[in-house]
């Protein structure tokens, strides 16, 4: 969108992806300890829903600065 001229919708859809990670720490009887947050989670409020060496939503991020 933001490529496209869409600003105002783009940046729309970023705050809502970014509103998915707010900084609130997890808790709950689906949080555990593990080293990856797929499936039920560490309850880290910064985790990537991903393992691995490469998160898509940290490396997907770069491309909004390209947009702009």
């Amino acid at each position: 969108m933001l490529q496209r001229g869409q600003t105002k919708e783009g940046l729309q859809v970023v705050k809502a992806v970014s509103d998915r990670y707010d900084g609130r720490a997890r808790k709950g009887p689906y949080i555990n300890m593990s080293t990856c947050s797929t499936g039920d989670g560490t309850g880290s409020p910064f985790g990537d829903d991903e393992c691995g060496k490469y998160y898509a939503r940290t490396l997907s991020s770069w491309s909004l600065l390209t947009a702009m």
